[in-house]
């Protein structure tokens, strides 16, 4: 059983709790769903749907990525996944279905549109380089809004420079796609870092956000970042 669609998900899925028997999208229904589409899925996608599918703390805790029999095939490409307000969907062009790990786009819902009106004109725009980046970002942005085994979260504000040097020489800054879905238009610069270590993510965007394996570790981050929890679990 392979658990890992990329390189970053072995750090992802320390996270949450461990995989078990029933997680993932039986084999028969992704190759009906290939048989649907006439092409195979992009190995990362088809990698995460038959381990990890059917988690909603990985997949549906915010964003809304569908499952596999779900899937909105529109003449110019497939959608895989949902903004929480249906703002905005993610994509894969059909002509970038048979790429090992192809790039994902975005489209803004339109007035009055639908997403099973398939026909609908949507402008599509770049978002993740790869499927398998996409995947990392939900996963982090799951584990972030509570998918995580513990966590928590602080009111808006902005971090200060002792709390900066901290995190950079105590944690390790980790490449990821946009973790604001659907806030931010310019993807390259306006977004907040994502700091990982050993069971651990940290992000800053306004507020920080923390997902880690062990609850006594919220008092060592709240304690060396002098920040308070609002929420924890």
């Amino acid at each position: 059983m392979e658990l890992d669609w990329s390189t970053q998900s072995p750090h992802i899925r320390s996270l949450y709790p461990p995989w078990q028997s029933g997680d993932g999208y039986e084999e028969n229904i992704i190759q009906a769903t290939e048989a649907r589409l006439g092409s195979r899925l992009p190995t990362p996608l088809r990698t995460f749907y038959s381990t990890w599918g059917r988690r909603k703390d990985l997949t549906r805790l915010n964003q809304a990525l569908v499952g596999p029999d779900k899937l909105v095939a529109r003449p110019d490409a497939l959608i895989f996944c949902f903004e929480n307000q249906a703002v905005c969907s993610w994509a894969i062009r059909h002509e970038d279905l048979e790429k090992a790990n192809p790039p994902v786009v975005v489209a803004y819902a339109l007035p009055d549109w639908e997403w099973w009106e398939v026909d609908a004109p949507l402008i599509w725009m770049p978002s993740h380089t790869h499927v398998s980046d996409f995947l990392d970002t939900l996963t982090y942005h799951h584990a972030l809004c509570g998918g995580a085994i513990h966590g928590g979260y602080t009111h808006f504000f902005h971090h200060q420079e002792y709390q900066n040097a901290w995190l950079e020489q105590q944690w390790q800054r980790t490449t990821v796609g946009p973790l604001v879905f659907g806030l931010v238009e310019d993807f390259s610069d306006d977004l907040p870092p994502l700091y990982v270590r050993n069971g651990q993510a940290l992000a800053w965007f306004l507020g920080c956000s923390v997902a880690v394996r062990k609850m006594e570790t919220l008092d060592e981050i709240s304690q060396a970042l002098q920040v308070t929890w609002v929420k924890q679990w």
